[in-house]
């Protein structure tokens, strides 16, 4: 029979995984693409996005980390394991690194995106919105990346310690 231990911790990597590439394969893909692309291009794409990407699974699994790593940290909590402290590391990592910096940086941004009107906005409206957003919301993005594979390592390291 499989325990309770093995399932929380199967689907914490499997999350924390999950998110991790989800990050990094933004970072090394879209960013990189929606470099090539109008103002107006860009703006339509990211408000489309940003508005898709709340959807049942994204928001699972994004909640499900911040729900999975530290209910797995404090399961399995032992003072005198090293791997403790690195399943500790794993989920500070992803509630300030990732959850914080979604909440206090790129929603806000996402926000201010949201309320461009496509249907009336001009090619003013749409370079002045890519200048406000895109480099913030890239940083704020390589910042979550950093940190969501930091998270996965420690994790891993949790595992193998």
């Amino acid at each position: 029979m499989i325990s309770f231990d093995i399932v929380l911790l199967f689907l914490t990597v499997l999350f924390t995984a999950l998110i991790a590439g989800l990050f990094f394969a933004w970072e090394v893909s879209v960013i990189v693409g929606l470099k090539k692309v109008s103002n107006r291009s860009f703006v339509e794409t990211m408000w489309h996005i940003n508005r898709r990407i709340q959807n049942p699974a994204f928001l699972t699994v994004f909640m499900g980390v911040a729900l999975l790593l530290p209910l797995c940290t404090y399961w399995n909590f032992d003072p005198e394991d090293s791997a403790s402290y690195w399943l500790l590391v794993s989920a500070l990592c992803y509630l300030l690194g990732v959850m914080a910096v979604t909440i206090f940086g790129n929603v806000p941004l996402n926000n201010q995106l949201d309320q461009i009107d496509l249907e009336k906005a001009d090619d003013e409206t749409y370079s002045k919105a890519r200048q406000n957003y895109e480099r913030p919301w890239n940083g704020f993005n390589r910042i979550r990346t950093v940190f969501a594979i930091l998270s996965l390592v420690s994790l891993l390291t949790a595992i193998l310690d």
